[in-house]
């Protein structure tokens, strides 16, 4: 019992120690653990030990269900007003071929394509492929994690760069149903990159001063953030810049979420669903959000 709870509570508080962050970051196979635990509790007749660790598991699922996107839903009158769809890529997960790749993004539709960690080919290759249905485009072109490319059907009606320990984001505001929106989009090192003393910890405290100094409105932030957001210091940034999480839930068949799309109370979340490509590697998100009214 007492290591269960101790497990528990490094899940719960992670200190910054890379083995216990790889812990945290797996909690959905710990509670899968903990279950299987309890059944062979059972069939050894340890009545105790399978309450305590049925509660564990379920302690362990009202944590992340508590950070998750519970209020993630399509409202009847919704059908009558439009929504603000978006799809996320990390190019370099991406294993399909890229014409399919290309036909993927055309039959989604969406209005905003976000696509990071790319090379300066595959930039040249989208840009190619995607100028007609996308006529506005932000660009950070070079051969490192902090490469992007932004496609939108609505005009950048402002678009600046900013930085996150010395590495570039893109803030980019569109005008949709005559409000402006403000999104972000952000890249944050993994912690394995840079250690402790240059680490996403400092990148999102920077990200979350960012934000707090600009003008109240929609805003979303789209990208890779190298952590799930159920980490120590994902819980912290979102609790710090008010931002809600889109992703409703987590399953087994899906690797670690570590792509996200943040919203502020000003947007609703009507969908989000993750994106495979044709071998079932998970290569981003896709969302849709509208106006909250």
């Amino acid at each position: 019992m007492g290591l269960i709870t101790v497990v528990i509570l490094l899940i719960f508080f992670q200190p910054d120690i890379p083995l216990v962050m790889s812990l945290s970051e797996n909690a959905i196979w710990v509670i899968f653990a903990l279950l299987l635990l309890s059944i062979l509790f059972l069939i050894l007749k340890k009545s105790n030990l399978v309450y305590f660790t049925m509660f564990s598991a379920a302690i362990l699922t009202l944590f992340l269900k508590d950070l998750s996107n519970t209020n993630l839903m399509f409202r009847a009158k919704d059908l009558n007003t439009s929504s603000l769809h978006i799809m996320h890529f990390n190019i370099l997960d991406v294993e399909e071929d890229k014409d399919q790749f290309i036909e993927k993004i055309k039959d989604s539709n969406p209005d905003i394509v976000s696509c990071q960690e790319l090379s300066p080919a595959w930039n040249k290759f989208l840009k190619k492929r995607l100028k007609d249905e996308y006529p506005y485009t932000l660009s950070i072109n070079q051969f490192d994690p902090d490469a992007k490319l932004v496609f939108s059907k609505y005009e950048f009606i402002k678009k600046d760069t900013f930085y996150l320990s010395g590495h570039p984001q893109l803030d980019a505001i569109i005008r949709f149903e005559d409000n402006p929106v403000n999104i972000l989009f952000t890249y944050v090192l993994p912690y394995s990159m840079v250690g402790e003393n240059a680490g996403n910890h400092y990148q999102l405290e920077d990200l979350s001063d960012y934000i707090s100094k600009k003008e109240i409105m929609p805003m979303m932030i789209v990208g890779e953030f190298n952590q799930v957001y159920w980490a120590r210091r994902v819980r912290t940034f979102l609790y710090d810049t008010k931002l809600n999480n889109a992703r409703r839930s987590v399953s087994f068949a899906v690797r670690n979420p570590l792509d996200h799309i943040f919203y502020s109370k000003q947007l609703r979340c009507t969908k989000l669903e993750e994106i495979f490509d044709d071998k079932s590697n998970h290569i981003g998100v896709e969302g849709a959000f509208k106006l909250a009214r």
